[in-house]
């Protein structure tokens, strides 16, 4: 036998009565004092470590250069092989610009430089120019810090008067971190950090507003102040750049879309060019290259992945393109190209968050990344592929049958003599992890007409499909070409989609007809450093996307909920984020740029939103589409017109996924599942049949645990007293109706919001270090008191313990899916505290309790109770996820000192397939001495 899963719980054992039956951690049912809950969660904190390999609070659970490294294994998306397209992402010179503003550059003749008074926490940053001699070199900023070379050219710091030698000899930067409230601070040579927030140089002072430098020794200074601020407890501190010199000289960029402009000077890159932050206000982004052009097509197509959040396209001088809005554009770009070179000029306008627009979780720097997405040029026929999808209809057996959809399109003006009958032909062949052969294809036949585009559809048959899932993400490469009557092939289009089906018969999720629970955290956009943290909101380097996948897969997690979001309209659309699922098997609840956050559900622009599907639809690893998070709605008669709206956009150009219109029910005060019985329980006459149209599933924010929540809603869960309700929740007896529903799946789309503190060592030095988050006050009403900065470990196993038994008892009440709110922090200026992983990437208690209890296969007690009074027993299940399995259950009690107190084993256990739960049996536990103790079950196959 081999163990298959391990897992533990923490319980009081008492021989008091009142501690029978389910015994609340804080509630009605209670029998322990707040310092009793604090010594348990201490105690669970303790115990963790032990149940996980390479456990760390303080290392990163996957680094930039292990994601880095995985990203050289993905696969570039395949291109066509007759279609003459022209990638436009190389080559790029561009640069960030305000035309209106001029450069005034500081004197360093005197060595000393005066700048804004900074006074709470700031960095400043020294460049140091090359081929310069480092020895006597001298750097301050005010006398609070102090750093050099000396004589021998080895670099030394000043704290708290004493002079330190480090073992460095050459640095090309060096980077201080100042904190004046605890008057420490940090120092990197070269973004390594040399000093681990050592005393100021002066320990008695409190502000600077100059530095010094040896002059002729850098070649730029950097300086961002910080500034506490407690109007609103959602934004703790501004952010400011008070010195920026690189002593470059203007960029005039007049004429900047001509041939004859000279942008040497320019930047190279690579698309896609991101530029943001407040550093860059007010910026636009300015981009130039040539391009070949051997010989011109009757039809030219420019594609535009996105240009954020709008901008323009020149091609040899004039404007072939104005773009205002976020989505995908293909652009007919015919009348300006010309043979031989080509001059491509594109300006992407700066964006800010207007204060009207600012979210609760809005960062303080408003200057959200703009930025210009992929691009290619497609020299197309008269008669020319516009579009393929295609998608598993349905999956036998041994085969799958897979639907193409083409649509031809006629350039318009074409002769009537040409549009004449065409022939598509369509195959499928392995594509990843391996190339194969064609396994299927398929011929018919198509008309054309001028101007118009003509949508039909094929089928292609695949014996024996290699199915995409999230532990074996199979693609295929699915080839289309066109023949004209001279049976001449004339065009073709490539794409990459896996064989899988989304569905939910008998009210459950399933991926290819088999029950899967969606674990799919929020991924947000906040990443560090924190001079990013608003330019890459949007648009990141690759690499982050592959860091956040990794680390979700060592966390048994499958999926990924998209919430990226700075106002109330807008998300994202990156096809990046779906080619990388796709291949490293992660499923995804999709958003748009479209998407609403808090707004009425009506603003939805289904244009935009129609764009953003077909961009992405043949992405295997998005499951479910989500146009909205928590809309507000009027009442039924609109929610039903959304519905009916949102069918109307999304079902006829993709009927192979589930639509998720909202992820919080609640604000709809919907009815139950049957549409017959309204929000308060009462019987209605009838209800549109929309609600229950099998393309659309049910959704909520069911927070057990959260928002200062105590136990006893938990323990009722789904049937809460009023008294008990959490915190914004009007009712939940609507919610067993989705629980039980035989036809519609439901998700917890945000599951608990618990707030656990970071490891602060990380954050010594920087702005966000030992701020409170903004639901501080949450710990209060769950624990019984507030956590100080020295208790953040029982923060994280308050957090911990709350997301244990809020999954565990969602999955034997069967959700369909949880995912936490959210996955890495960053939000609010990096003072959101409910994410799993810190913001520079270590995990959190609770990223390991999300991996322990996200296991396929778990033993654990079928009750929430947290003391086992004397009659009580420990009601022993086995959840599971998959194939039938017979199993072991080796169940341990161990005592605070580590002695195995009762043991037991149960044998010949069957699992039932699917997802399901199966009673071990009710342990009775032999009179033991009054404590804690933890509960070890271990399952073997």
């Amino acid at each position: 036998m081999k163990e298959i899963s391990k897992n533990f719980e923490l319980r009081y054992i008492s021989h008091d009565a009142h501690a029978n039956g389910e015994t609340d951690f804080k509630g009605e049912t209670s029998t322990l004092s707040t310092d009793e809950r604090i010594n348990y969660l201490n105690e669970y904190a303790r115990l963790m470590p032990n149940m996980f390999e390479d456990f760390s609070l303080t290392e990163e659970v996957v680094t930039l250069d292990e994601a880095k490294e995985y990203l050289k294994k993905i696969k570039p998306q395949q291109k066509p092989g007759i279609r003459n397209r022209i990638s436009l992402d190389d080559n790029w010179k561009w640069v960030g610009c305000n035309a209106k503003e001029k450069k005034t550059h500081i004197d360093l003749s005197s060595g000393r430089v005066d700048v804004k008074k900074q006074d709470w926490r700031c960095f400043i940053e020294f460049t140091l120019g090359e081929n310069v001699s480092y020895s006597g070199a001298v750097f301050s900023f005010g006398s609070a810090a102090t750093a050099g070379f000396g004589k021998d050219g080895r670099l030394y710091y000043v704290a708290d008067g004493k002079t330190y030698s480090c073992d460095k000899s050459e640095a090309w930067k060096l980077k201080f971190e100042l904190d004046f409230v605890n008057r420490r601070w940090n120092l990197y040579a070269d973004d390594k950090l040399v000093t681990d927030f050592v005393e100021f140089t002066d320990r008695e002072v409190d502000s600077a507003s100059y530095f010094t430098v040896s002059k002729d020794i850098v070649s730029g200074v950097w300086g961002v102040g910080y500034h506490r601020l407690t109007e609103s407890a959602f934004e703790p501190f501004s952010i400011e750049t008070f010195i920026d010199e690189d002593f470059s000289e203007d960029i005039d960029i007049t004429g900047w879309n001509d041939e004859g402009y000279d942008d040497a000077a320019w930047t190279c890159g690579t698309l896609p060019i991101v530029h943001g932050g407040e550093r860059y206000a007010g910026q636009d982004i300015y981009m130039r290259r040539t391009v070949y052009i051997e010989d011109i097509a009757p039809y030219t197509e420019l594609y535009l992945e996105s240009l954020t959040p709008g901008g323009e396209v020149y091609i040899n001088g004039r404007l072939a393109a104005f773009i205002k809005d976020e989505c995908c554009h293909k652009v007919d770009v015919s009348e300006y190209i010309r043979k031989g070179e080509n001059l491509f000029a594109v300006r992407v306008y700066a964006d800010k968050i207007k204060d009207v627009d600012k979210m609760t979780h809005t960062n303080a720097d408003l200057y959200t990344g703009w930025f210009a997405g992929r691009m290619h040029l497609d020299l197309l026929p008269e008669i020319y592929i516009d579009d393929v999808f295609s998608y598993t209809e349905s999956i036998d057996e041994d085969s799958a049958t897979q639907k193409v959809r083409v649509s031809v399109k006629t350039v318009r003006g074409t002769a009537s003599g040409k549009t004449v009958e065409h022939e598509i032909s369509a195959c499928i062949m392995p594509w990843f992890p391996e190339e194969g052969e064609v396994c299927a294809d398929a011929v018919w036949s198509t008309r054309t007409t001028p101007d118009m585009a003509e949508e039909t559809e094929g089928t292609l048959v695949v014996n024996n499909p290699m199915l995409w899932t999230t532990d074996t993400p199979h693609l295929y490469e699915i080839v289309v070409k066109l023949k004209n009557s001279k049976g001449e092939v004339t065009d073709d289009y490539v794409i990459t989609t896996g064989i899988r089906t989304v569905s939910q018969e008998e009210g459950i999720f399933r991926i290819n007809g088999k029950p899967e629970l969606l674990r799919a955290p929020l991924l947000f956009g906040s990443r560090p450093p924190l001079d990013k943290i608003a330019a890459w909101e949007k648009c990141p380097p690759a690499e982050y996307y592959v860091q956040e996948m990794l680390m979700l897969k060592k966390m048994n997690g499958n999926g990924f909920r998209m919430s990226v979001h700075d106002e109330r309209i807008g998300g994202i659309n990156d096809p990046r984020i779906c080619e990388l699922a796709d291949q490293m098997g992660v499923m995804l609840v999709w958003q748009t740029t479209t998407w609403l956050r808090i707004t009425s559900a009506t603003n939805i622009n289904y244009d935009e939103l129609k764009a953003c599907i077909k961009q992405v639809r043949n992405h295997s690893s998005i499951v479910i589409w989500q146009p909205m998070n928590h809309p507000s709605w009027k009442n039924w008669d609109t929610i039903m017109r959304v519905y009916h709206m949102l069918y109307d956009a999304i079902a006829p150009i993709d009927p192979s996924r589930l639509v998720s219109p909202a992820a919080d029910s609640r604000r709809m005060r919907p009815r139950w599942d049957d549409g017959l019985t309204d929000f308060g329980g009462n019987k209605c006459d009838s209800c549109d049949p929309i609600w229950q149209n099998k393309l659309f599933c049910r959704g909520n924010m069911d927070y057990i645990s959260g928002y200062g929540n105590e136990w006893s809603a938990l323990r009722e869960w789904p049937h809460v007293k009023k008294e008990h309700l959490p915190n914004w929740m009007e009712s939940t007896e609507y919610i067993p109706s989705y629980l039980d529903s035989k036809n519609m799946s439901y998700f917890n789309f945000e599951h608990d919001e618990i707030i656990g503190q970071p490891c602060w060592d990380v954050h010594k030095g920087k702005p966000e270090y030992q701020l409170y988050s903004y639901e501080k006050d949450y710990d209060e009403g769950s624990i019984g008191r507030g956590l100080g900065f020295d208790e953040w470990l029982t923060s994280q196993a308050w957090q911990a313990l709350g997301a244990y038994e809020s999954i565990v008892k969602s999955r034997w009440l069967d959700y369909d899916g949880l995912c936490w709110c959210n996955f890495r922090g960053g939000q609010n200026t990096v003072t959101y505290q409910k994410a799993l992983i810190d913001y520079y990437g270590q995990p959190k208690l609770a990223y390991y309790i999300h991996q322990m209890a996200f296991q396929n296969v778990l033993a654990c007690s079928g009750n929430v109770d947290i003391v086992y009074g004397p009659e009580d027993t420990i009601p022993v299940i086995v959840l599971n996820i998959g194939g039938e399995k017979t199993v072991c259950v080796k169940v341990e009690v161990v005592s605070e000192d580590n002695k195995v107190v009762y043991e037991a084993d149960y044998i010949n256990i069957r699992l039932p397939e699917g997802r399901t739960v199966t009673k071990v049996a009710d342990v009775s536990l032999p009179k033991l001495p009054d404590g804690l103790y933890s509960l070890r079950y271990i399952v073997l196959e």
